[in-house]
């Protein structure tokens, strides 16, 4: 999002995964609070339709790993058709 800045902390190189991360986000320059505001609710807005279309998704074939099952079956056969287009 334009307006907003992020800084990430990944934390020591040697550190354990379980070590984390940080994620610290700042609102950007001469970005006023109304324009924050609304590019969030444009965000929220956009994450709430795709988790509803993922939902569906997910309640027709059953669980989530089927349908990840399902999505990387999708892709592993894009990827066969487009070799065999190249052939």
């Amino acid at each position: 999002m334009p307006t907003v800045n992020v800084c990430v902390d990944y934390g020591p190189p040697d550190a354990n995964p379980a070590a984390g991360s940080v994620y610290i986000f700042f609102s950007a320059d001469d970005v006023s609070e109304a324009e924050l505001k609304q590019s969030i609710n444009a965000l929220a807005l956009a994450l709430r339709s795709d988790f509803a279309l993922l939902k569906i998704d997910t309640e027709a074939f059953g669980s989530p790993s089927v349908l990840q099952e399902n999505i990387l079956g999708r892709i592993i056969r894009g990827r066969e058709r487009r070799l065999q287009l190249r052939r």
